[in-house]
């Protein structure tokens, strides 16, 4: 792999009233808004007037524009003599979200990127109308600047491989953002601002690892990329396990899926390790144990992918690449109250005369005999050990209370049934009770990273119980787990039983019990339509909003 280069933040500044009078260096504005003429009542400092002007009087003459996506108003009275706007659409209805200002900003900033001349936009984002807005609206809606902001920046950003084999790529995109904020406490802003960079500098380092080809991003390069990138930083530990016979003996489902690739040097997988220590442990109030999916390309194995669904699979490991994103979004806000410790499980799944097969039984890490079903439910074999191994650092942890316990990974096509473009967020017992799944939803609706959560049953742990008295535990049904009933929650179930989590639940004394939440990002992890659509790099933002914001 040639020595990877991360895709640096453009200049970014927020202005607050007081400051945008005197904001220069741009060479357009962009205007997004939902309600021209109240948009002229506002305390518009005067160096915006020619905007607000030309854009009333623009709408005034074409009542269309309120309805098209995007406008451009070219006027020499304007900064770079251009403007662009868009509306956000209604925000009042009951199915509205803060992510109108985001969906707004994106067609913005693509029609700005084909515009060579504008290369240091002013974006300038009409605030909701809060006054009419319930209070419990008022609150989804109160960061739709940082929301905004973000999507800018997502708008912003150019793929690796692009950047890579296109040598120009960079020196022709946008080189700066200037946002105006109206009717915002200018005090915040300079932290606002550094939220927002750690936010985008994490989903940023996941986009690199999770939309690459299998090749430019196999499990060898994952590492590397990961190690390289935190190197930078001073704050972040970083440990990789090469060894195929460590790999074996510590993370045995692992080993499994991994065997038909060993073979083939280039393929060898991979499992890295990143922890982040509070500067003052004395006020550590919550300790973060996460393990990322990160499968470079899914075959299938000897369960092969067929009718095309092999396409796309090289972004099986959005998971991994997300929890790697989350790491750097830590490192960079150094928070006091977290520790956080992350596995990435990177692998391949291939299939030749090597591979793994159905009917096999494994004895997992922690000693659970795991009969296989299917060898395409690669993505709970590769993380059921390096859960238990993070359940055994819980358990050693001097106040286990205090564990957060999470596996993330694009792991079901019944999520991508069930909830579309979502996350689905499943806890089990000691996790209901400290609501992280709510806390998770409330904060992501927030931000705009937004996700569900399913309830864990009964029938998601029967349905994998043990048929005969050879195995403990049933991998997959009889039937995939995106064709059956319920098949996005019992592998969350599965990932319990295999590491051995369901013997910290709520059936044992509290000192015992163990939070665990499973994050399927599988329908999230990339915009649609795909195949190939952008990484979202989710759930970064809700992960952040929920652990990292004071």
């Amino acid at each position: 792999m040639t020595g990877y280069q991360f895709m640096q933040l453009p200049d970014l500044q927020f202005h607050g009233e007081k400051q945008a009078g005197s904001v220069s260096g741009c060479d357009g504005v962009i205007v997004v808004f939902h309600d021209a003429e109240a948009l002229a009542t506002l305390n518009i400092p005067s160096s915006l007037d020619p905007s607000v002007k030309l854009l009333t009087e623009f709408v005034k003459s074409d009542e269309s524009s309120k309805k098209k996506d995007v406008n451009v108003i070219i006027n020499s009275n304007l900064p770079g003599g251009k403007m662009i706007v868009t509306p956000t659409g209604p925000l009042l209805r009951d199915h509205d979200d803060v992510r109108r200002y985001a969906e707004a900003v994106k067609r913005a900033i693509s029609r700005a990127k084909s515009m060579e001349t504008m290369k240091r936009p002013l974006l300038v984002l009409q605030p909701p109308p809060f006054d009419k807005m319930e209070e419990s609206v008022r609150a989804e809606f109160a960061l739709y600047y940082e929301v905004a902001t973000l999507a800018a920046l997502a708008e912003m950003h150019e793929p690796v491989e692009a950047r890579e084999t296109l040598p120009d790529l960079e020196q022709k995109a946008l080189k700066g953002l200037q946002v105006v904020i109206l009717g915002e406490d200018e005090s915040v802003l300079a932290t606002k601002l550094e939220f927002v960079k750690a936010i985008e500098t994490g989903r940023r380092l996941a986009r690199d690892i999770g939309s690459p080809d299998p090749e430019r991003m196999s499990s060898i390069n994952a590492a590397e990329t990961v190690k390289t990138f935190m190197s930078t930083l001073s704050n972040v530990q970083v440990s990789v396990i090469e060894s195929l016979e460590t790999l074996k003996k510590e993370y045995p489902l692992f080993a499994a899926v991994t065997r038909a690739a060993e073979h083939v040097p280039r393929h060898a997988p991979r499992v890295v390790h990143l922890e982040y220590r509070s500067p003052d442990q004395s006020q550590v109030t919550e300790e973060l144990y996460m393990v990322g999916k990160g499968i470079n390309y899914d075959t299938g194995g000897a369960n092969i992918k067929t009718g095309g669904n092999m396409t796309g699979m090289s972004r099986d490991k959005c998971g991994a690449a997300a929890m790697a994103g989350f790491v750097a979004t830590c490192a960079m806000l150094k928070p006091k109250h977290i520790n956080l410790s992350v596995d990435l499980a990177f692998a391949r799944n291939s299939v030749g005369s090597n591979a793994y097969v159905a009917d096999e039984i494994i004895r997992s890490r922690a000693g659970v005999r795991v009969r296989v079903g299917n060898t395409d439910a690669e993505g709970r074999m590769v993380m059921a050990d390096l859960l238990a191994q993070m359940k055994e650092r819980a358990l050693a942890s001097s106040d286990p209370s205090k564990a957060r316990i999470f596996t993330c990974a694009t792991l079901t096509g019944h999520c991508v049934y069930a909830y579309g473009p979502y996350v689905a967020a499943m806890e089990n017992g000691p996790a209901k009770m400290l609501r992280l799944g709510e806390r998770l939803k409330c904060n992501g609706q927030k931000i705009g990273d937004c996700l569900e959560v399913s309830t864990m049953r009964p029938e998601d742990y029967e349905v994998i119980s043990p048929v005969t008295n050879c195995e403990d535990v049933l991998q997959i049904p009889m039937r995939s787990s995106g064709m059956i009933a319920r098949g996005h929650q019992y592998p969350a179930a599965f990932l319990a039983i295999a590491s051995g989590l369901n013997k910290h639940s709520l059936d044992v004394e509290p000192q015992k019990r163990l939070a665990y939440t499973h994050l399927d990002v599988a329908g999230a992890a990339e915009e649609k339509p795909g195949p190939y659509g952008r990484i979202t790099a989710t759930p970064i933002a809700a992960l952040t909003m929920t652990f990292l914001k004071n």
